[in-house]
């Protein structure tokens, strides 16, 4: 058996994340919703595997989340040229989940929810030195459940949230799901009249912890942590620069607040010149973001993250790619190592600054692959009526030098959960999951009713 977290880190989170927010949704019901929640749950699952898969997928997913592709490198099984990947794939056999690993390429994907696989690859790189291009890709099986739906009930969800009614509606679908949710997290939703037209809509995350913490203890103390490390603001903008979607996440009740302008289920730039934006068409959208993280009494601030996101909601094969590339605005480091040494001190043992060698290490990530930075793409895609699948996959150029190493791992260390915690995490996934689907189960129930003579 493949141990809990082990089976928890080698999932495509693209791909988990995804079925997971369409399960959700309330434009699925019936088979489809029930062939998503089977995905979800299997996605969930612990999984058997031969000793030498179990070794591997270790190996690897160590590797992947330290983000350090030298070890990963090593890790994979050698090949002919500078590139390795490996395939791990995912099947079910006699109500057992089972996976193995291949050096070929990705198979095809059956109807059963929840069969896929995931790639893991790294290529070492001729230029720049001590340079390896990462891939990780995850493909998975949703059968009847077409996550498309999702997409396109977008404006209806706009337009709730314009009337304030998104979580009442919420309610009445998924009412067992909700009032878990509504246990540990508090949400609010206000929406105000704008001049003219259209509506101004602030939606607010905040986490209960005392009742998190009571059920939850272990991903509590976690999740208490991350927050207290890591603040972030952004924006979503038209190509031309204008403000669609803001969100920050901030003191002091680490409270995520997003917010938006929309009119009938169209989004609205805060430039009155630019047409409204509708997310059922191709769109060319650029992000901005700024981070700052706390570890070891040294707060890094990162600010001027920029890339474009594409839309292509089509009905055969829908896609969202995301670029990341160019180089920040402003880096800065500050404080003292464990409240004792300085960072100027630092400074005095490492070529330049450390906020320098933060930048090159950036610089690598955010440029390379020609100047297009880290892609993300996730593609939703319609095979037949019986069979759907969801396919996410990341690519960066990753530096492998002594320091960038230590930096990527230190910067892992501050997301990285321990084995209670992860444990802890996968439980609550579980029980959210099993909510779900049976909010869908009662859902299916009331339909039968109503056809039934």
């Amino acid at each position: 058996m493949i141990p809990p977290n082990a089976a928890r880190r080698r999932r495509g989170w693209l791909v988990a994340l995804t079925a997971l927010a369409a399960a959700c949704s309330r434009d699925l019901r019936g088979e489809s919703g029930e062939d998503l929640a089977a995905a979800a749950e299997r996605l969930l699952a612990v999984f058997e595997a031969a000793a030498p898969t179990r070794e591997l997928l270790q190996r690897t997913a160590d590797a992947a989340w330290r983000l350090d592709a030298a070890a990963l490198y090593e890790a994979l099984p050698a090949a002919a040229g500078e590139e390795r990947s490996v395939v791990f794939v995912a099947t079910d056999q006699d109500g057992h989940r089972f996976v193995d690993h291949r050096t070929g390429p990705p198979p095809e994907i059956g109807a059963e929810p929840g069969d896929g696989w995931l790639l893991v690859g790294a290529q070492r790189l001729a230029l720049p030195p001590q340079t390896y291009r990462m891939r990780i890709a995850s493909a998975m099986s949703t059968g009847k459940a077409d996550c498309f739906v999702v997409w396109k009930g977008l404006r209806h969800d706009l337009r709730d949230l314009e009337r304030e009614t998104l979580i009442g509606e919420l309610r009445s679908a998924f009412p067992r799901t909700m009032a878990l949710a509504l246990r540990y997290v508090l949400l609010e939703t206000a929406s105000r009249p704008l001049p003219g037209r259209g509506r101004a809509v602030d939606l607010t995350l905040r986490a209960r912890r005392e009742a998190l913490g009571a059920d939850y203890p272990d991903f509590t103390a976690y999740a208490t942590r991350l927050a207290r490390a890591v603040r972030a603001s952004g924006a979503v903008q038209s190509d031309a620069g204008a403000t669609l979607i803001s969100w920050r996440f901030r003191e002091p009740n680490d409270e995520l607040t997003i917010s938006l302008r929309s009119a009938d289920g169209l989004l609205l730039a805060d430039r009155d010149e630019e047409p409204p934006v509708d997310l059922l068409e191709a769109q060319r959208l650029r992000f901005f973001h700024s981070t700052s993280m706390q570890a070891y009494g040294v707060t890094t601030r990162i600010e001027g993250i920029h890339g474009t996101i594409r839309t292509d909601p089509d009905s055969a094969v829908a896609e969202i790619r995301s670029e990341i590339g160019g180089e920040p605005e402003r880096i800065a480091v500050e404080g003292a190592f464990f409240g004792v040494v300085p960072v100027v001190a630092v400074d005095l043992f490492v070529p330049g600054t450390l906020a320098g060698s933060v930048r090159g290490v950036l610089s690598t990530l955010l440029t390379g692959r020609d100047g297009k930075g880290i892609e993300i793409a996730t593609t939703l895609r319609t095979e037949s009526a019986e069979r759907h699948t969801i396919a996410s996959s990341v690519l960066a150029d990753v530096p492998a030098g002594r320091f960038a190493r230590l930096a990527l791992r230190l910067a892992a260390s501050l997301v990285q959960a321990n084995e209670r915690e992860r444990t802890d995490a996968l439980r609550l996934a579980r029980d959210v999951v099993a909510a779900v689907r049976s909010d869908l189960a009662g859902a299916s129930a009331v339909v039968s009713a109503a056809r039934t003579p």
